[in-house]
């Protein structure tokens, strides 16, 4: 009898344990890095960027005095990550995995350079003729 009370106190304290170390663990991960120049210089006050690309759920910081980000408490799943500062190009990694307790580290090294405006037009083909005839029209007038 005393056997079977080990064995069972024994089992209950095996699956306790089991069970804390799952749970502290979580069902989420990091993304974090170092944020350069192509000198090697850190970049202070950088926008981080994290879009899960399955949930649309976005994440941003801005690096430390040593360039450094952490973006905590992620769900899992693939994300997208930009990273853009004036008088940088922007950075862009299009698709990273994480996986469940992972602290993934990107090391972004930013080109010097200008940002470049992006302007996305979005229509039917009568608006796009009708644009397309105005921008013309305006552009002998001038």
């Amino acid at each position: 009898m005393i056997t079977n009370i080990s064995f069972t106190r024994f089992l209950i304290a095996t699956l306790l344990a089991v069970f804390t170390a799952s749970a502290q663990i979580g069902s989420d991960g990091a993304i974090l890095g170092v944020v350069s120049d192509p000198s090697g210089s850190v970049v202070v006050g950088a926008s981080v960027t994290v879009t899960n690309t399955g949930t649309g759920l976005k994440k941003s910081v801005m690096t430390n005095e040593a360039g450094i980000f952490e973006i905590p408490s992620l769900p899992i799943g693939t994300y997208s990550v930009t990273v853009s500062i004036a008088g940088f190009k922007s950075w862009n990694l299009a698709q990273t995995e994480l996986r469940v307790g992972e602290r993934k580290r990107l090391a972004p090294t930013l080109e010097v350079g200008q940002v470049t405006e992006q302007v996305a037009v979005v229509g039917t083909v009568g608006s796009s003729r009708e644009c397309g005839s105005s921008a013309t029209a305006a552009a002998r007038s001038a």
